[in-house]
């Protein structure tokens, strides 16, 4: 009767979610039996209030909530007088859990939580707890292989490794991106990188891989052109300049790491990466070198303090950076 569903991984919680709810709540008396509290919203009251009413025309009720903290270890910063009135309500919910009532299914979906609580305790006891971890690629591939399969259109393991380095990591951009693909093609086609070139939406951090890549590749044309493009799609230079200090970082991190003999899943768990981002920066720390990356990173900063500051024109600024590095 009780889920909590937490991780990192938001687009699995809610397709799990999406299950559950299709499974116990009829469409047709969803309003009465069907809740969703989020964040604030959140309270012990309304938890239990809606638990204690009955069903209408239906055999269950299903509330979700979503980032109520409960689960959480408590903040320092936090003012005591609320800690203690949200330790009583944790306590409240905690025996609450013990005795919820078979008409009602509860799932909570947490980002965070702290496995030494005794509510989380009680939870495993009495409900069902699953960690949503991030995929690595293998996992990511096999995902989008099978959900165009579903259409019966095909896609190779490398094609799908291309889409995921071009749409991002995350199942939520990736899904967006398979339905347009699912659209483009026929039954029984293939799809190829030229159709993920031409009809995929590249997400910002690829583009900002393929300016570092540029970069270190010497290939000016190219840098800027990819910036030129960005500043046309009203992306503030400011925050290139961070996403560039951002890669800049993870490529020199990851090559320090494989320096001294990390492989790339240890490297990927220290950095707090995913593992085909870690190949990928290691593809890139070819085209540079660990002093000309500290060199870069210095010099980003001295940039943007001066950006922040009004003494330069950020847009040129960083266009003169990227001509400097690149050349």
């Amino acid at each position: 009767r009780c889920y909590l569903f937490y991780g990192t991984e938001n687009f699995l919680k809610k397709a799990y979610e999406d299950r559950l709810k299709k499974a116990v709540i009829d469409p047709s008396f969803e309003m009465m039996n069907y809740l969703c509290l989020e964040d604030k919203a959140v309270t012990v009251e309304k938890i239990i209030d809606f638990c204690e009413t009955m069903p209408f025309f239906s055999d269950r009720k299903l509330l979700i909530v979503r980032n109520s903290g409960f689960f959480k270890g408590s903040k320092k910063t936090e003012e005591e007088s609320d800690e203690k009135t949200q330790s009583s309500d944790v306590d409240i919910l905690e025996e609450y859990l013990k005795n919820v009532p078979e008409t009602v299914c509860i799932i909570f979906s947490e980002d965070e939580v702290d496995k030494r609580k005794k509510i989380y305790k009680t939870f495993t006891k009495e409900g069902y707890a699953c960690e949503f971890k991030t995929p690595d690629e293998k996992d990511i591939i096999d995902w989008i292989v099978k959900n165009l399969k579903k259409n019966k259109i095909m896609i190779s393991r490398a094609t799908a490794s291309y889409l995921i380095r071009s749409a991002g990591g995350e199942l939520e951009n990736l899904s967006r991106e398979i339905e347009k693909l699912e659209s483009y093609k026929n039954e029984n086609e293939e799809v190829t990188v030229k159709d993920i070139d031409d009809i995929c939406t590249k997400s910002l951090e690829t583009k900002i891989f393929d300016l570092v890549g540029a970069i270190g590749k010497r290939k000016p044309d190219t840098a800027i052109t990819i910036y030129k493009n960005l500043i046309m799609m009203k992306e503030y230079p400011g925050m290139i300049l961070y996403m560039v200090v951002r890669q800049f970082r993870l490529i020199l991190q990851c090559m320090v790491l494989s320096n001294t003999g990390e492989d790339m899943r240890s490297i990927a768990t220290m950095v707090g990466i995913r593992d085909f981002v870690v190949k990928e920066c290691l593809s890139q720390s070819k085209n540079f070198t660990v002093n000309g990356l500290k060199r870069a990173l210095e010099e980003c900063i001295e940039i943007d303090t001066s950006i922040k500051t009004g003494l330069i024109d950020a847009e040129t600024a960083v266009e003169t950076l990227i001509l400097k590095y690149s050349i």
